[in-house]
């Protein structure tokens, strides 16, 4: 397969794949009452039970503070979060808590279903070459070098 090929390839999956993601969030999410933006910040709340800071949640959810703040926003004006503590740790309240865990499950399901036909081998392989993947694309766009042949 030739280069511009496989570029196509790679572009029409990673964009269906974004898009399948974004319908299994907005499907898990309006279950209760929430649009898929707030799924992964839940989630990574979900995993951190002393909460994060504002900056660590962009962090772990791969997004700009000002994406966790609207949504911070939100979430604490619908009573899913709370900030406490000298360093304004963002938190789950009751209700946030319960939301998570069953939007975890459904993730933790899902991922479960979408890796059920590969081997354990496969499964590392992929996350191993995903992850490169992730990481030169990374270079190629800060280094700013756009090759024409």
């Amino acid at each position: 397969m030739e280069a511009g090929e496989r570029y196509n390839r790679f572009c029409v999956s990673v964009d269906n794949i974004g898009k399948n993601i974004m319908r299994y969030k907005t499907v898990c999410a309006e279950q209760f009452g929430l649009s898929s933006r707030h799924v992964m910040p839940l989630i990574q709340l979900y995993a951190c039970p002393g909460g994060l800071t504002a900056a660590n949640l962009a962090e772990q959810c791969q997004v700009d503070k000002s994406f966790v703040s609207r949504i911070t926003r939100e979430l604490t004006d619908a009573g899913f979060l709370k900030c406490c503590g000298r360093n304004q740790n963002i938190v789950l309240t009751e209700k946030g808590r319960d939301t998570a865990a069953s939007l975890t499950k459904y993730a933790e399901n899902a991922v479960l279903r979408i890796d059920a036909s590969a081997s354990p081998e496969e499964l590392k392989e992929f996350y191993l070459m995903l992850d490169r993947v992730d990481r030169n694309l990374d270079l190629l766009v800060s280094e700013g070098k756009h090759e024409n042949g």
